[in-house]
This record gives structure tokens, sequence and C-alpha cells, in this order.
């Protein structure tokens, strides 16, 4: 939860900024005191400092007859690109180096200071 009163998601390892965010409530007019609660119906609101409602976040909502688009966060891709709405996975692997300019070795009996 921002200050501002915008509740936002960044990736963990890239520098937090706009061009980051892959996720926020767009309350960031909302001001100070702002928090995440649970309402007994079982859904996430987020309260102000009077606890007035200002936004319910896991309302379903229809737009149309469209569908909707998964997106991975920065970082990820789609574990299969044919099925988007699986998951993702990070981009972390041996198998994701496309570049053929690296040499990988694997060190063994390695100790921190």
């Amino acid at each position: 939860m921002q200050r501002d009163g915008n509740l936002v998601m960044y990736p963990m390892q890239y520098a937090a900024g706009v061009d980051t965010v892959y996720w926020n409530t767009g309350t960031y007019t909302a001001g100070y005191n702002v928090s995440l609660n649970l309402d007994t119906d079982g859904k996430l609101c987020l309260l102000n400092a009077t606890a007035f409602n200002i936004r319910t976040l896991n309302v379903r909502q229809t737009v149309f007859d469209q569908d909707t688009a998964c997106n991975c966060p920065l970082g990820f891709d789609f574990i299969d690109p044919g099925q988007e709405n699986l998951d993702c996975k990070q981009k972390s692997s041996v198998d994701d180096c496309v570049s053929t300019n690296y040499t990988i070795l694997e060190l063994e009996s390695i100790m921190g200071i």
C-alpha cells in the first residue's frame, strides 16, 4: 500500500516506478490510512480512515462479450504459450539462454565468507 492510498504490485527484481508496475487499484487519490481488509463475505476491500469502502478488489466484472487476456509479470513467460491461462514461469533457467556466448560451469565446494 502506498502512502497515497494506491495498492500497487511491483516485480521484486525491478526498480519501483511507473514503467514497472503491472497492477494497481487506481486509488491514488484516497489519501493516508487506507487499509486492505477482508469483509464478512470474503471480499477484499480498501477502506479509508473512516472505514468507508473505497474499492472492492475481487468482484468479477464482465466487459460485454470480450475475452479476457492473460499477461505474465515482467521477468516471467507463459509455461505454455498456446494455453496462456495455465500459469507463468520466471525467466531464470539455463534453457532460457538464447545466446551461445555463455559458458556455464558447475562449481563445487564453494563457501561464503
